[in-house]
């Protein structure tokens, strides 16, 4: 039967869950965090949810520019994502040289992109909510744009997403798909 889960750990029970590069920039200092804590919460307007830990340095620069940028990046790029994940920009004086990504201008926002990415959207920030230990920023998009893999849904055959399972565990999905 069923066995009790920790509260502190039932978000897990909802893993794994894509995970994306969020980035940033507010005078002149460019943030890039991992994230898994996302989810589109309308289609008109685009909202996407995310959920930060003020914490974050992220944090900070998307509070005081108003926009991030979400970026989605293949499983060839997990070590680098997961470095994203992993260390701190208050740690380190440049966060993209040290995980080996290339930023580069935003469509219509001033936030960088990652020019490694497979896809990104381009956010303005619509609201704000506090939720418990983090703030949900609700980013309406702006601009969205992908590579050939994607044409109104992702190619599976072409395009691998990097799932978090957990601390450092990530998945991808499977070749096969299924149609019903």
């Amino acid at each position: 039967m069923f066995k009790e889960v920790e509260l502190v750990n039932a978000f897990r029970l909802l893993h794994p869950r894509f995970t994306v590069l969020i980035t940033s920039e507010f005078g002149g200092k460019k943030g890039v965090m991992a994230a898994s804590w996302i989810t589109p919460v309308s289609r008109k307007p685009a909202i996407i949810a995310v959920s930060i830990s003020p914490k974050r340095e992220t944090f900070k620069l998307i509070v005081n520019s108003g926009y991030f940028a979400l970026n989605i990046l293949d499983l060839d790029f997990l070590e680098n994502v997961n470095k994203a994940g992993t260390i701190s920009a208050r740690e380190v004086k440049d966060k993209f040289l040290e995980v080996k990504l290339t930023p580069i201008p935003g469509k219509l926002i001033k936030t960088p992109v990652i020019k490694e990415a497979r896809a990104v959207l381009e956010c303005e920030v619509w609201k704000t909510v506090e939720a418990g230990d983090h703030i949900l920023f609700l980013g309406e998009v702006i601009s969205a744009y992908a590579d050939e893999s994607f044409n109104k849904e992702w190619n599976i055959d072409k395009f691998r997403p990097i799932l978090h399972v957990g601390g450092t565990k990530y998945t991808t999905c499977r070749e096969e798909t299924y149609e019903i």
